[in-house]
């Protein structure tokens, strides 16, 4: 599950503020947003949470597009 929400993050479902950049924070916020993410879609799904856990520099540029 979380390939492929980091896949989709990679592909602009991330790029919250639309500069055609996905950063660290944004990346964080998508996969652990509880309404759409991760800890959402595993509860509905499997019935069991869970929360990855982003670590290191918000700023920094994940992929350009």
């Amino acid at each position: 599950m979380f390939t492929y929400f980091f896949l989709k993050g990679l592909q602009g479902a991330a790029d919250f503020n639309g500069d055609k950049q996905v950063t660290v924070g944004e990346m964080q916020r998508y996969l652990t947003d509880p309404n759409n993410g991760i800890p959402y879609w595993s509860n509905r799904k499997f019935q069991r949470p869970q929360t990855p856990v982003v670590t290191g520099d918000k700023n920094r540029v994940l992929v350009r597009y």
